[in-house]
């Protein structure tokens, strides 16, 4: 048995070696994570406007198209939870924060996904990129290899010598700015059914969990004079026509809980007659072109309120 473990022994160390070789180089590799952690501990004390969330905010808010200073904070499917924690973690820092904007969408309430869901594989960046281990995990469910496709198609970044970190200089995603889909696409009630299906939620324990964050980051804001704007991004006319209107109903009523309690803004441009098919990537985020043309009308509307 010695002899046989002894044998072995070469064998494991060169997977070890060359496992850690890949985790250095994965961890190298250009992500909004670590762009955005980093852009904030240089510049937390000057930045003015605060964008947080999910994908909607991500890829739909222009940083650059808002007055004064702002930055983008949000990533793909960021809850509540993430959006306290990273407003919280500079806040001795901030002196200039005046606006905070967090986007409320139709599965905002009820989302679990990076909780215990299809995208809980995300908790990891968190905690390697952002100095945030909300959900503490495994050893090897922290490291970058123990995500295949993840692995794989930074990998190929690397290959390709790509140093994109997926987002521009203020924090905006730019993966979906060279794709617009067609009328057609966005006309296809079948593909629009299951994707609202995928955000419609029969159980909802989450959403004590989601609204005491949500208050937390109105109290915050609150206590330090920030204004607080909740925004509903524009969605494709047909999306809308398919949610489950109890589901819409409850998403409205804590709306209207916050902004009752704490003063915040709510800017509402979910079925926005405005946005046509050319500013959407798909039938709930917007396209580059939709993303520049949402921004300009939330900027205009901020400004009117103030």
């Amino acid at each position: 048995m010695k002899k046989f473990l002894l044998n072995c022994l070469p064998y494991v160390l060169f997977i070890l070696i060359g496992a850690s070789s890949a985790e250095f180089l994965l961890r190298r590799t250009p992500n909004p994570y670590r762009f955005k952690y980093e852009w904030m501990e240089r510049n937390c004390g000057s930045v003015e406007t605060l964008v947080l969330g999910s994908s909607h905010t991500f890829y739909g808010i222009k940083p650059s198209l808002l007055d004064g200073v702002a930055f983008n904070l949000a990533n793909v499917s960021q809850d509540y939870s993430y959006d306290r924690y990273l407003l919280e973690y500079w806040k001795d820092r901030y002196s200039r924060l005046r606006t905070v904007i967090v986007p409320v969408s139709y599965f905002s309430w009820v989302d679990d996904d990076i909780v215990s869901g299809n995208e809980s594989y995300r908790q990891r960046y968190y905690r390697l990129y952002m100095d945030c281990d909300l959900y503490p995990g495994s050893f090897l469910s922290g490291l970058e290899v123990s995500n295949v496709a993840s692995a794989k198609e930074k990998f190929r970044q690397v290959l390709l010598g790509d140093k994109d970190a997926g987002c521009d200089e203020d924090g905006w995603g730019t993966m979906f700015a060279p794709a617009v889909s067609p009328a057609d696409e966005l006309d296809d009630s079948l593909a629009v059914r299951s994707v609202v299906s995928h955000s419609t939620f029969s159980d909802w324990y989450m959403v004590d969990k989601n609204f005491r964050e949500m208050k937390a980051i109105a109290e915050f804001c609150k206590e330090h004079e920030i204004q607080l704007i909740l925004v509903t991004t524009p969605c494709w006319h047909l999306y809308c026509d398919f949610l489950d209107k109890r589901q819409l109903k409850n998403m409205h009523e804590l709306i209207d809980s916050i902004v009752s309690g704490y003063g915040a803004l709510y800017l509402n441009y979910m079925n926005d007659p405005r946005f046509q098919p050319s500013d959407f990537h798909d039938n709930n985020h917007l396209s580059e072109t939709g993303a520049i043309k949402f921004t300009q009308l939330l900027n205009n509307e901020i400004t009117l309120r103030r």
